[in-house]
């Protein structure tokens, strides 16, 4: 991280600059406001050995080594829900640890990563130990208490006396008892020999970051840059106003703080959180008429200030401060002293900016690219990268080398054969395959063994794939456990039961083990047969059951007793296409800009575009993604919303029972619930972050200002195929609520519909049945902001009275929104309508 400067005249035609913009949060400075360009993106694929157990967060996968406790520390944590908390019993001056065995190959490299937080012990442990008689071990031992910090070992089996396991130990060393420690995060990846040579001189923190933790095949997802400049410091739109009449927003860069009485308690009004550079230093800037109220920086590490002294205001304009070591985001806050005396106080112009020095108040400029890709690579030597990168059409392309497939419910699987504990089954024929190049993982994130073409399938776990030179060509062939799918040996499943495995289940025999759904089902007669969630599994029993056979997932299904105790992934697989193919990217966002001066510049991935948004609604604000109303991912970055097709900025990244790390929220004032709103957020999905490589074009500084002004605000250069269709940026269409009898036609034909593009344009679709056909009959209402200035006159398509046959009918628009019938013709029959074809520039 850090600041990158890329300066130049103000030259037309001037050579672009190359950058490399690296995962977290850096800072780029630019002379001349100028759009951001994606040279490439290379995909990248890890698959972590320890899978899920790696998440630290069931005990039970672990093996005790010595006598010690070992629990699940909610409280201490770097994934997920929790860490592996090992506690000694005993006093004795010792190592005390647990244990899990993973596959290798003895002729490999691999590198070994876990967080260590050491509570109470002499010092954490991470431990590779070969099996069998003279096996040896490698080590990585912990330096410090109360925080977590990585510990990592490199091995090659051969050095273990390995040949196809070893255990992966973790160790607390104490001569007490109730001493101890917790580790999290704990991966295992196989890597090439150059790999393994060039992090030999590595630091553990820096072969942590070039080596993130995963708990299952993980591509590069969804890759976004997010762009801050001008003013880092929020408008007010985006403060947390707690509904008071105290903080009354004036404008975005205007607010009043109405004091009613003398001597009130202390209290502040904070702006969202956001990203800075740690060790960077910036400057704040305010223009506060009257005393009792100043603005101070806070950081998010147990909400500490940054401005001891002195604070914007009494007679300071600007102070100057620089970020600590270890915080990341930080909020401006608006505190009103203790002992304030009644009376209007006015903050204006706040500006936050890079630099010691303070600058004129400017609004701040915030933008996005973000494209729907999946770019994958070979696991252990990086070769074969996908590669995204911009056309010469401006729109985003990927050259795809691998195939991905999810291996679920959706998917046909045929069983073909068995052995002692496992059945074969291969899939449905799959796009054009390179033999023997696939990786599958399960539901528990860890890999299946690889088979080569015309090998036979000798043991659960294992995987062959075909090409166009096998007998049966371009099918996966795989083995699944018995145990873990609940066939017994003697019972086939059938095609519906096989389907409800992929959809995360487990079968069990209802006579035998109808209490914990343990076991399998080994009958011959079809009576008894149970199915329970895979993911109920807490290390003893399972938690809910069915006894018919599911198709759907659990969380649609089970009621009662089901309670979920781990997370699952579906089945993975990645392979080499017969072909390389170029793509066109069809949903994405490149707006991405930078503005003259220094722009804080975010990279991540995980992006998920316009999902459609649950506003939750209390007396005083409302919330997207709060626990009670939750997204469909758990929100790990808060981006923006949309109302309707546009960009709305009043809502601002809160941390009140999230559905994730953030939610957004809003005054209540500042919500219409007419409108449908839209988010854009990044999800907590198995992801790798990639270096984004850059071009930032120099060209002439007055022209290229309107242009960033216009991309800034997120008209941002979209899909073509989906700006025809929808609104900014993604297709979107919205299902209207039809009336008097109207009802969606069925037999795969559209349903009715409209949508709004960029420019305005609303359309309508789709085949309605069944309701009144009488003149000025209402079939539904347009909302604000997709209606005409007046109405409007169309002519569709309907049935006749005669035969069905199809007739015109015409259809108006109002300005109200209302969409009616408007013919007085007894000839219309209900027995079909159509929409499709209205279209009209929304004006209200």
């Amino acid at each position: 991280m850090g600041l990158y400067p890329l300066n130049g005249g103000n030259q037309p035609n001037k050579e672009p600059h190359a950058l490399a913009l690296r995962e977290g949060t850096q800072i780029v400075d630019v002379k001349e406001a100028t759009p951001l360009t994606i040279d490439n993106v290379e995909g990248r694929t890890l698959v972590n050995l320890m899978g899920i157990s790696g998440r630290c967060e069931e005990p039970h996968l672990f093996t005790k080594v010595l006598p010690l406790e070992v629990s699940l520390d909610t409280s201490r944590k770097v994934e997920g829900n929790g860490s592996l908390l090992l506690v000694s019993t005993v006093s004795n001056d010792s190592y005390y640890g647990v244990s899990r065995t993973i596959n290798i190959n003895a002729d490999s490299h691999y590198i070994a990563v876990a967080m260590a937080h050491n509570i109470t012990a002499s010092a954490l442990r991470l431990q590779i130990h070969g099996m069998g008689g003279g096996s040896k071990f490698v080590t990585a031992d912990s330096e410090g208490y109360g925080e977590f910090e990585p510990l990592a070992v490199r091995f090659k089996p051969s050095d273990l006396v390995a040949t196809s396991q070893v255990e992966v130990q973790l160790w607390i060393k104490t001569a007490s008892t109730n001493a101890g420690g917790s580790f999290d995060a704990i991966r295992v990846y196989e890597i090439s020999r150059n790999e393994y040579d060039a992090i030999g001189s590595m630091t553990p923190k820096q072969i942590a970051a070039r080596y993130p933790y995963t708990d299952t095949l993980t591509h590069v997802i969804n890759p976004y840059v997010e762009v801050t400049g001008m003013n880092l410091c929020p408008d007010f739109t985006r403060f947390d106003v707690h509904s008071s009449k105290t903080m009354q927003v004036v404008s975005p860069q205007e607010t009043r703080i109405v004091l009613q009485t003398d001597n009130q308690s202390a209290y502040s009004f904070d702006s969202e959180h956001f990203a800075v550079v740690p060790g960077q230093t910036y400057t704040l800037s305010a223009d506060i008429e009257g005393i009792g109220v100043v603005m101070d920086v806070y950081t998010n590490v147990a909400g500490q200030p940054i401005l001891d002294t002195p604070q914007v205001g009494r007679d300071v304009r600007s102070t100057t401060f620089t970020v600590p070591v270890g915080v990341r985001s930080v909020q401006v806050r608006i505190i009103i002293e203790s002992g304030a005396k009644a009376g209007t106080r006015t903050v204006k112009n706040p500006m936050l900016v890079v630099g010691i020095t303070p600058k004129s108040y400017q609004p701040q400029k915030r933008s996005l690219w973000a494209p729907e890709a999946k770019l994958a690579s070979h696991p252990v030597t990086g070769a074969d990268a996908d590669i995204l990168y911009t056309g010469d059409d401006g729109s985003p392309y990927v050259l795809e080398k691998w195939e991905k497939v999810t291996l679920d419910g959706n998917l046909t699987y045929r069983h073909v054969d068995k052995g002692a504990g496992f059945k074969i089954f291969y899939t449905e024929t799959l796009p054009p395959t390179q033999k023997d190049t696939a990786f599958v993982t399960k539901y528990d994130g860890t890999i299946l063994g690889r088979k080569l073409q015309g090998e036979m399938l000798t043991a659960a776990d294992a995987q062959v794939l075909t090409d166009i030179t096998d007998p049966n060509p371009n099918l996966l062939v795989f083995s699944v456990s018995n145990a873990e799918s609940g066939w017994g040996d003697m019972y086939s499943p059938t095609s519906e039961e096989i389907k409800a495995y992929f959809l995360g289940w487990k079968m069990f025999d209802v006579s035998t083990n109808g209490a914990d759904g343990n076991g399998v089902y080994n009958r011959t007669d079809s009576k008894e047969k149970g199915w329970t969630p895979l993911d109920s599994y807490n290390g003893t029993r399972y938690f809910g059951a069915t006894v018919t056979v599911p198709n759907v997932a659990p969380s649609q299904l089970i009621n009662g007793n089901y309670a979920k105790h781990r997370d699952i992934h579906p089945y993975r697989l990645q392979y080499l296409k017969s072909k390389p193919k170029i793509v066109r990217v069809e949903t994405y966002d490149t707006g991405a800009s930078l503005v003259s001066g220094a722009n804080v510049v975010t990279v991540g991935s995980g992006v998920i575009f316009r999902e459609k948004a649950a506003v939750l609604t209390s007396k005083t604000a409302v919330a997207i993604g709060d626990t009670h109303s939750p997204t469909k991912q758990k929100i790990k970055k808060a981006i923006q919303v949309y109302k309707g097709a546009r960009r709305d900025g009043v809502w601002y990244r809160s941390y009140i029972n999230p559905h994730g790390l953030e939610k957004f929220r809003a005054d209540i004032s500042n919500y219409d619930p007419n409108e449908t709103y839209y988010i854009t957020y990044a999800a907590f999905i198995p992801a790798l972050v990639a270096t984004i490589n850059v071009k930032a074009a120099a060209n002439m500084r007055g022209t290229l200002t309107a242009l960033v002004d216009q991309m800034g605000d997120v008209n941002s250069r979209l899909s073509m195929v989906e700006a025809q269709q929808a609104m900014e940026g993604i297709e979107t269409w919205v299902a209207p609520t039809l009336m008097n009898g109207w009802k969606p036609y069925a037999d795969g034909y559209q349903v009715p519909r409209y949508s709004i593009d960029n420019n305005g344009i609303v359309r309508l679709e789709g085949l309605m049945t069944g309701g009144v056909t009488a003149a000025n009959t209402t079939l539904f209402y347009l909302p604000k902001g997709y209606r005409p200035k007046g109405t409007q006159l169309f002519e569709c398509t309907g049935a006749g009275s005669v035969e069905n046959v199809a007739i015109a009918v015409r259809i108006d628009v109002g300005f109200d929104g209302r969409v009616f019938i408007n013919q007085s013709s007894t000839n219309l029959h209900a027995a079909y309508l159509s929409i499709s074809g209205i279209s009209f520039k929304a004006e209200q």
